[in-house]
Order: structure tokens, then C-alpha cells, then sequence
């Protein structure tokens, strides 16, 4: 059950004006052209009656029927309603008899709210053989067209046609309700000599809250006459006021009544607009004559208005697929320009429109390695680096907004007309890249079909002014100077799945752009190694040579001398080139390796690499020692090569004036999560600014004559350590003032995350 309008307002009242907290559902009266009768659901006996049942339906007094039975006053109805199984949701059921009353025809309709049974009497005509049929046919075929229109704004004329058809009523219009519920006109059948409202906008108290809320309930709304004829009810002493939340009849509030006076009408029907449960808009009718539309024609216009929604929705599926693919074609457009390296920013603004347009914005502006690109009509490049701002400290997820930011940013204010409403999309590359959608203000787009002031304000006896729909414009209009159209959470999706996709093509791009310098930075450091590392034998042989060439005679002891000298350059060079393709192929294998995860003991590790550089260890005095050291998951030789590296980095960078002192041990506290090996020494340490660059391959911080090493060992050791799912680095954080520390972190035991 939806429950009643008093719902609504308990949960409700605390945001609602005056206006808006009009208890329509507690009137105590309805329409005086119909009559009602309540009764009690479990005894059967009348409660509540309006005081016209005499007069309109020729029974006794509504007094005299309080109290009494309802199958002793109306037999033939209670009859046929105890056939019904009326449930307490407040569904309209109507009777098959129609009842005579004085002199006039009634259509009988009921409906259950908690305990009370409503049976309503509305005026209905004596339908002539065939109409019905005709109205019905009628209908059948507007809706029809209606899911056959080739878009929306076509179904919602055909709608409009068909109910004024239908209806016979003057004017009918299709309102559709905006975000903060002020509404717009935007279809309208009219005869020629009454005002048009095509494209007028209202305020959202022109139909306040619990009224908006009552057409959830009860689709459908009619008002029989702006004179406000009432009837009241007189209620049995047992119960304390009547809800009329489901009501047909229920009266109109005196400040809608004066309302529609100002509009010059004289009656009016409305039914809502529901899409997916949710108040969409109204089918708005209006008559320049009293009149109360029969409930059979009131059936027949909600069929019409749920063919309506029923295009609405397929419209929406139309667009949703049209918009996904717009937006194919643009990463596919976007990711051809981006594998054809033609770079981040170029690409953007290429498709700088295309991404204006997809977000049907005014203006489109993006900002990349700090250079903005911009599309339509966007506010001044100084206004634009302030919105960025907000983007900055928005976090991923940005923002979006249709009226704050002329509020929060006076600096917006006077470019309103192009930054009244923005959406801003933070994405992280390798920098930040910041997008940002503008819109202008509603009322750029707001027209007024005739002469905004031939219609006063009326003033009511209590001094309550009530607006003219006219008037009412001029108030929407002050109100949303500063309002964009609204963004949506749909935009929001969108966008971010859209630049998700798109990004990830640039992230990708990035990422090969990244991969191709560093290949050429591993190249050009490789070849300055390889280069310096032969120069200086090379020279040696080259001086030799000269010397050699020189003596008069090669059988000379230095002849001799120079032979040997060159001998040995030429096998030192061959040594270095040798080491250096070794460790060079060794560092690209490793790239090459399955991971291949088993339990590993970190002690043999250690072990193996005790073994390995035993000669080294015993030519420098140097000592190895263990701390704890527990089995980790991971591949034994790749660990073995990583920590070799860093034991012999230790040997290599020792200092002048004591003995190596290695330490390899393993943080406990990390146990069971990662595991950090932790190899530090007693040498000459590293600078803190190097603590990056020395993990780069060939990046040496020493020339090779000073110490020897190929520039790669570190390299490897951090490639080990990304293969495990881990990292490497250099602990600046250590405090004591010799020697360096480095760190592997892998996973311990558990699964490899």
C-alpha cells in the first residue's frame, strides 16, 4: 500500500510552505456534483455522507443515514460490493449498475482505505448505442500511433490530439516537471480562441508538494468548476475526520480554484505522468466550462497517458542506445589517433566537440600537462583554472552541478552565461588530466508564447496574493536566472564509464610512450656503459700500438713490453664487453621468467648465495650474517640472484678502512602478510637523492676505474622483486651514519595477491 496523503505530509512537513502543507486530504468536503457515502468495512453501517445524498441520489438525509446500514439504504450496491474483494490500497473499483438519482445518472465507484469502504456517486450521461465503442476505438488507435511515433515530441502531440478528442475539453497539454519540480509545456491541442501556454515554464509551488504526491496515488484529477461548490460530510461521532486521499470528488483547495480563475478557466482534468513509479509530469486539460469528465472517459485518458510513459520508456532505450554509440565511435575515433602516437593532448583536442556534444553541453574545456583545450562557449581561461581547482580537491569522482556554483564562486557569476552550470571529471594518468562540461542558464532557452503582462495578480480577502500562471513565469524565471539544466546521475555514469574506457586507451598509450623513452633512456645508458667501459683499454692499446710502431726495432725488450700491454687491454676489454652481455642477457631473462611459486626458504637462499660468492667473501674478509629468516612464496633462484646482487653491491661499495659486514634478515611483524628482507652493510652508503635513480639499469653513481659494476644490479633486484608482486627500494629512513640499507617486500606465505 502507498499509503494516504497524511503520510506524506508527517514525513514531509518539516520542507514544505504554507502552501504545501494544505491538508487537501482532510477538506471534509467534495465536489457538490456528486455525492458519497462511507461505511464501516466490517459492520457494513454508514459512517460518513455528504450533505447533498438527498438532493442528489433521493434518500434520506445524510444524518439520518449515519449509523443505519448501507444495504438498507443502497441494496443493489451493497449487493454488488459484497461481491468485491476490495483490498486497502485505495484502487477504484467501479460498480456494473449505474444509479438513477433525481432525475440524473451516477456512475458508482468505490475504494478501501484501512477501516472505511468510500462508495462515490459521480455524474455520468446515458450513453448512446455505439459511443463507447467509438471512444474506445478511438483510444485504442491514439495509442497505437502513439508507440509507432518516430520520436517522443510526436508521441506527446498525438497525445494531446486524442485527449481532446476523447475529452471534448478546450485544451490539452503535456507538463513535464524539471528536477526541482518547477514544469514546462512542452505539447498543447487548443481551440483557436483560447491562450496558448506552449513552452511556458511554471514554479514548483504552482503545484505543490502533496498535490504532486496525490497523483501517485490517484492517477487521475478532475474539477467540475472554479466556484468552489463544495458539499460537506458529516462524519458519525465515532470517527474523527475523513481522508479523502483516494477520493474522486474531493474538493479543491480555494487557492488552486482562485488559481485557475486567473487562468480563466472554468473546469479542468489532469492525470499523471508515472514512469517507473515516479511523477514524470500531467496530462493537463482545460475547459472554458463547467464539467465533470465520466468515469469511463477518465479510464480511457489513463490508458492514454500510460501509453505515453510506455513511449517515454522506449524513448529513453532509444537514446541510452544512440548515446552508447556516439560513444563507441569516439574512443574508437580516439583510440585510433592515440595508436597512431599522435599524443594525449593533440587527441583531445581534435575531439574536444565531439565530447561537448556527447554531454550536450555549451562549452567543453580539458586541461592536460598544463595546457587547456577548449570547445563552444566556455567562460575566460582565468574562470576556467579556478573551476579546475575545485576538481583538484573534489577527489576522483569530481562533481557536477545546474545551480551552486555562481553561489559558492563569485567569480562565476558574471559569466553565468556560460558557466551557470558545470561538470567537472577528474582523471589520473601519468599527471592529472581535468574535463569540464559547461551550460548556460535555463532561461537563455525560456519563451513565452503572447503578452507576459495581460494577466494581473489577484488578491485574496486575507491579503494573499495568487499568482497568475503569466506572473508565475516571471517567478520561475527570477528563480532560475542562475540554473542550468540539470546534470544527471545517467551523465554522471556515463561519463565516468566513457572516460574510463577512453583513458584506459590513454593510459595504455601513455604507458607505450613511457616503455619506448625508457627503452631509448636503457639504450643510451647501455651504450655510454659499454662505450666507457672499452674506451680505456682500447686507449691502452692504442698507445701501445704507437709505441710499437715506433721502435726501430720489434725484438727489443719494450717492443716486448707493449706487446704484453696490449695483450692485456685487449683481454681486459673482452672481459668487460663479457661481463657486460652477461648481465645484460641475465637482466632480459629475468623479464622472460614464469614466477612459478613455491615455499622457499629464505635461509637457503642465503645459504646459496654464501656459496656463490664464497671467493669474494673470503678475498675482502667479509662477514654474512643472518637474521631470522622464514619461508616466503616465491621462485628460489629468482630470489637468489636478487639477493646475490645486493650482497655483492655490499662487497663492491666497502669502505676503505674496515672489513664488509653484511646483515640479511627478515621483519617479523610483517609475517604471515609480506615479508621485508632487509640486506644492509657497513660501506660508504648512498646519498638520498640518488635513492631513485639507482635502481634504473646502467645508472652508476661511480665511474668503473673507481668501482667495478656494470650499472644493472639493483635493476635486477627490483625486477625480482615487481615479478613476486612486490618492490624494492633504499631506506633513507635509516638513521645510523655508514653504510646503506636496502629492502625487498614480497608476499609471505599466503596467496600471491
Amino acid at each position: 500500500m502507498q499509503g494516504s496523503l497524511g503520510h506524506f505530509l508527517q514525513a514531509h512537513s518539516a520542507t514544505l510552505d504554507n502552501c504545501a502543507n494544505e491538508a487537501l486530504h482532510l477538506s471534509g468536503a467534495i465536489q457538490s456534483l456528486g455525492a458519497l457515502v462511507a461505511l464501516d468495512a466490517k459492520s457494513q453501517r454508514i459512517v460518513a455522507a455528504s450533505d447533498n445524498v438527498a438532493e442528489l441520489l433521493a434518500t434520506e438525509p445524510h444524518d439520518a443515514l449515519i449509523g443505519g446500514a448501507f444495504a438498507d439504504h443502497f441494496p443493489l450496491q451493497a449487493s454488488e460490493l459484497e461481491a468485491e474483494s476490495l483490498d486497502n490500497s485505495g484502487l477504484h473499483i467501479t460498480l456494473g449498475d449505474r444509479y438513477p438519482g433525481n432525475g440524473k445518472l451516477y456512475d458508482v465507484t468505490c475504494h478501501r482505505l484501512e477501516e472505511t469502504v468510500f462508495v462515490e456517486f459521480i455524474p455520468t450521461q446515458r450513453v448512446q448505442e455505439g459511443q463507447l465503442r467509438d471512444q474506445m476505438r478511438m483510444a485504442q488507435r491514439a495509442c497505437n500511433r502513439i508507440s509507432r511515433a518516430t520520436d517522443f515530441a510526436s508521441a506527446t502531440q498525438i497525445a494531446v490530439d486524442a485527449m481532446r478528442a476523447l475529452t471534448g475539453l478546450a485544451k490539452c497539454m503535456v507538463y513535464q516537471f524539471m528536477p526541482d519540480w518547477s514544469g514546462r509545456v512542452i505539447a498543447e491541442s487548443r481551440a483557436e480562441h483560447i491562450t496558448p501556454y506552449l513552452n511556458l515554464f511554471f514554479p514548483a509551488h504552482d503545484i505543490p508538494a502533496q498535490a504532486r504526491h496525490l497523483y501517485s496515488l490517484v492517477t487521475s484529477r478532475s474539477v467540475s468548476t472554479v466556484d468552489d461548490n463544495n458539499s460537506g460530510i458529516l462524519v458519525a461521532p465515532q470517527i474523527d475526520q475523513i481522508d479523502l486521499t483516494y477520493s474522486m470528488l474531493r474538493s479543491v483547495s480555494p487557492m488552486h480554484t482562485a488559481y485557475f480563475r486567473n487562468m480563466g478557466l472554468q473546469s479542468s482534468f489532469s492525470v499523471g505522468l508515472l514512469l517507473n513509479d515516479t511523477l514524470w509530469g500531467l496530462i493537463v486539460c482545460h475547459h472554458d466550462h463547467p464539467g465533470f469528465l465520466p468515469v469511463d472517459v477518465r479510464r480511457l485518458a489513463e490508458d492514454l497517458a500510460a501509453a505515453l510513459m510506455t513511449r517515454l520508456a522506449q524513448e529513453y532505450h532509444l537514446q541510452r542506445a544512440k548515446r552508447i554509440e556516439r560513444l563507441r565511435s569516439i574512443e574508437a575515433s580516439m583510440g585510433a589517433d592515440l595508436k597512431a602516437l599522435n599524443g594525449i593532448s593533440s587527441t583531445l583536442k581534435k575531439h574536444a566537440e565531439d565530447l561537448r556534444l556527447f554531454m550536450d553541453a555549451d562549452g567543453f574545456a580539458a586541461e592536460y600537462n598544463g595546457q587547456v583545450i577548449t570547445a563552444g562557449k566556455t567562460p575566460p581561461t582565468e574562470l576556467i583554472l579556478e573551476i579546475l581547482k575545485l576538481g583538484v580537491s573534489a577527489g576522483a569522482k569530481g562533481f557536477y552541478t545546474d545551480a551552486a556554483l555562481p553561489q559558492s564562486m563569485p567569480a562565476a557569476l558574471e559569466h553565468r552565461e556560460t558557466a551557470c552550470g558545470v561538470f567537472l571529471q577528474p582523471v589520473k594518468l601519468e599527471r592529472d588530466c581535468l574535463l569540464v562540461w559547461f551550460r548556460g542558464p535555463i532561461v537563455d532557452d525560456a519563451t513565452w508564447a503572447g503578452d507576459p503582462n495581460d494577466k494581473p495578480r489577484e488578491v485574496r480577502p486575507d491579503g494573499m496574493e495568487v499568482l497568475s500562471p503569466r506572473n508565475s513565469f516571471e517567478t520561475w524565471k527570477q528563480a532560475h536566472i542562475n540554473v542550468a539544466q540539470p546534470w544527471t546521475d545517467e551523465d554522471a555514469s556515463v561519463a565516468q564509464s566513457m572516460f574510463q574506457e577512453i583513458l584506459d586507451l590513454i593510459a595504455e598509450q601513455a604507458t607505450s610512450i613511457r616503455q619506448l623513452n625508457l627503452a631509448h633512456e636503457n639504450l643510451a645508458s647501455f651504450t655510454q656503459t659499454a662505450v666507457h667501459d672499452i674506451r680505456a683499454p682500447l686507449r691502452t692499446i692504442s698507445l701501445a700500438l704507437d709505441e710499437l710502431r715506433g721502435s726501430v726495432d720489434a725484438n727489443t725488450a719494450a717492443a716486448d713490453r707493449f706487446r704484453a700491454e696490449i695483450t692485456r687491454a685487449a683481454d681486459v676489454s673482452i672481459d668487460r664487453l663479457n661481463s657486460l652481455m652477461e648481465q645484460v642477457l641475465a637482466f632480459v631473462e629475468i623479464g622472460n621468467t614464469e614466477l612459478n611459486a613455491e615455499s622457499v626458504g629464505l635461509t637457503d637462499v642465503v645459504n646459496d648465495v654464501e656459496d656463490l660468492l664464497s671467493g669474494q667473501l673470503r678475498d675482502h674478509g667479509a662477514t654474512l650474517n643472518r637474521g631470522d629468516l622464514p619461508n616466503v612464496l616465491g621462485n628460489r633462484a629468482l630470489l637468489t640472484t636478487a639477493l646475490q646482487n645486493l650482497v655483492q653491491n655490499a662487497i663492491s661499495y666497502r669502505h676503505a678502512d674496515r672489513a664488509p659486514v653484511i646483515h640479511v634478515e627478515a621483519d617479523p611483524v610483517r609475517l604471515g602478510r609480506a615479508v621485508q628482507i632487509r640486506v644492509s652493510d657497513n660501506g660508504i652508503g648512498v646519498d638520498p637523492q640518488h635513492a631513485e635513480r639507482i635502481f634504473q639499469p646502467f645508472k652508476r653513481l661511480h665511474r668503473r676505474d673507481e668501482i667495478e659494476g656494470t650499472g644493472i644490479g639493483l635493476a635486477t633486484v627490483h625486477r625480482v622483486a615487481a615479478l613476486h608482486h612486490g618492490t624494492a627500494w633504499l631506506d633513507i629512513s635509516e638513521t645510523e651514519s655508514v653504510g646503506a640499507r636496502f629492502i625487498i617486500e614480497i608476499p609471505g606465505q599466503g596467496p600471491l595477491m
